[in-house]
């Protein structure tokens, strides 16, 4: 299961990577862009490169670019030659203890790539559940009019493919374009008559705009797009301002067949007017600030265009913009956050030197000092037990440091009992610290520069010392 956590969440993390590249950067190219044909085919290619990024990632044959992995490999070094400056030795250690800490909070990346599942399927859901009600709506709409159908099918329409079809519902408050394979224009009943002949062939020229630019189905990339990226800000903006531009080329278009921008133009803001007007009671206000606040820009880009509007953008810049996106996509996927242990501090192998037991002898024949034959490294780590009493402690030591501090003795009291005393001594960077039943560690002068591990006795008793263990 964790084997399964680590390479999807990898995936998943490397795929929203890329995807968040290629929609910043397209973002940053379409605020400086002006024209709005030019601006919608960035957000076109930064919505495909989004989708993209996911079986690109999932199915790379190339090692990706470990960015991390690179950015600690130059910054190390600064700071190994600052730890040395301040004497604190090597000041990425604490970087070791990251995978076996990291065990402890093994459930979160569960969590976040569960929250993360939750977040798609509830936006497949929504999503499947909108496709099935315009599928709804348009099974259960009526054919058109024969006026409504004669003024239609005398419309141009350039797009090398069937023109949609035209159907009347009572479900829908104004003429909308739905589908993607099966793309059908629904109308309301009141533009089904002669009277509404303006309003229709108004109406039709937009929407036939939206099927000639393929709007159907880029607005179908960026519903998917958004329910696999719906973290992403960038995303955001992309898709409202791709609806915005795709609604002024439409407007644009339709004027055209309209007649003079501004009589397209006063049209359009009479039919929202009538079409919101007619809303029920509490929601006829919310509905005239909607249709106001989407209308102004539209028409203001109609009848005060502050530049001359591209139906299409330049060939040559389409041709730039295709192979831009293709490097784009390609550098952007190339990218992994992941961490390998390759560029973490190698940790130091640990070596172990034991004895069960060591006895100094109270003959007049045995030394009092006794040199273990161990060649002690820089720093170690010393822990044993000793069979003695607090008076006794103060006349051990080890690497010349005494167990306890020095007691003034009174013959006249009752000897001490004696009892296994736990003694660990340390030596880190060239301070010694020694701690006694687990008290707090204490620093002592000492030799730094020993090479031998000595243990010296002045009780003139017999010592005994068990569990010793030297680790480095």
């Amino acid at each position: 299961m964790g084997e399964i956590v680590s390479t999807l969440g990898g995936r998943i993390v490397d795929s929203g990577l890329s995807a968040c590249l290629i929609t910043f950067a397209v973002a940053l190219a379409m605020v400086a862009t002006r024209q709005p044909s030019r601006r919608r085919a960035l957000a076109r290619a930064g919505v495909l490169g989004a989708l993209l990024a996911i079986p690109i990632v999932c199915l790379r044959p190339f090692e990706p670019f470990q960015l991390l992995n690179m950015g600690w490999a130059g910054v190390r070094p600064a700071l190994m030659w600052i730890g040395d400056r301040l004497g604190t030795g090597d000041p990425t250690r604490w970087l070791r203890t990251l995978a076996p800490a990291s065990r402890g909070i093994a459930y979160l990346p569960a969590i976040l790539l569960g929250l993360y599942l939750a977040g798609v399927l509830f936006g497949l859901a929504r999503f499947a559940l909108g496709w099935w009600g315009a599928g709804w709506i348009q099974i259960n709409s009526a054919a058109a009019s024969s006026f409504a159908v004669e003024l239609y099918k005398s419309l141009p329409y350039t797009a090398n493919r069937t023109r949609p079809r035209l159907r009347v519902s009572t479900r829908t408050r104004r003429p909308v374009l739905l589908g993607t394979f099966n793309e059908t224009i629904l109308i309301p009943p009141d533009m089904d008559r002669p009277e509404a002949a303006t309003a229709l062939r108004l109406t039709l020229l937009h929407e036939l705009a939206h099927a000639e630019a393929s709007d159907p189905w880029f607005g179908l990339a960026s519903e998917l797009a958004s329910i696999f990226w719906f973290p992403l800000p960038p995303l955001w903006w992309i898709q409202r301002q791709m609806r915005l531009d795709q609604e002024y080329l439409a407007d644009r278009q339709a004027a055209e067949g309209f007649g003079a921008p501004s009589r397209y133009a006063a049209s359009l803001v009479d039919i929202a007017a009538g079409t919101s007007a007619k809303g029920a009671g509490e929601n006829r206000d919310s509905g005239k600030s909607q249709a106001t606040s989407a209308l102004f820009p539209r028409v203001l880009m109609l009848i005060r265009a502050p530049f001359v509007l591209e139906g299409q953008p330049p060939a040559w810049w389409r041709l730039a913009l295709a192979g831009t996106t293709v490097v784009l996509l390609i550098t952007a996927t190339a990218i992994t956050l992941r961490f390998t242990r390759a560029a973490l501090p190698p940790a130091p192998e640990l070596r172990t030197f034991s004895m069960p037991s060591l006895i100094i002898d109270d003959s007049p024949m045995s030394v009092s000092e006794i040199v273990l034959p161990v060649k002690l490294p820089p720093d170690f780590s010393l822990t044993l037990s000793v069979h003695a009493t607090h008076s006794e402690l103060s006349q051990l030591s080890i690497l010349g440091v005494p167990l306890a501090p020095a007691l003034i003795l009174d013959t006249n009291l009752v000897p001490e009992e004696r009892v296994w005393q736990k003694v660990k001594l340390d030596r880190k960077g060239g301070r010694v610290t020694l701690a006694v039943n687990q008290g707090k560690p204490a620093e002592h002068p000492a030799d730094c520069h020993a090479n031998a591990l000595s243990v010296r006795s002045s009780t003139g008793r017999r010592m005994t010392f068990r569990t010793i263990q030297l680790t480095w």
